[in-house]
């Protein structure tokens, strides 16, 4: 199995774009061990919570089919299509 580190932050995520990724292939996102499935955009019966394609945009990582809602936070929620809108929270 192939392992791709995977970091949080444009720079990071603008390399790994660049790079040929396949299907069903796992690799470790950010900071943590928790694998997370490359899968085609939008895949059925998976949790998609961060985007990232390759050179096509053809590819997005998304979250394994058992991580549960609770487990997302606010925007993670939004992208799944699990909380109608994106509250953001003034300051004032």
């Amino acid at each position: 199995m192939s392992y791709i580190a995977l970091q949080r932050g444009s720079h990071d995520m603008l390399n790994a774009a660049q790079r040929t990724f396949t299907p069903g292939q796992v690799v470790q996102y950010g900071d943590g061990w928790k694998a997370f499935v490359l899968a085609p955009a939008f895949a059925a019966g998976l949790w998609q919570i961060e985007n990232i394609y390759d050179d096509d945009g053809r590819f997005a990582i998304v979250a394994e089919k058992d991580l549960e809602p609770a487990e997302l936070d606010a925007d993670e929620l939004y992208i799944c299509g699990l909380a109608p809108t994106l509250e953001f929270q003034s300051p004032c």
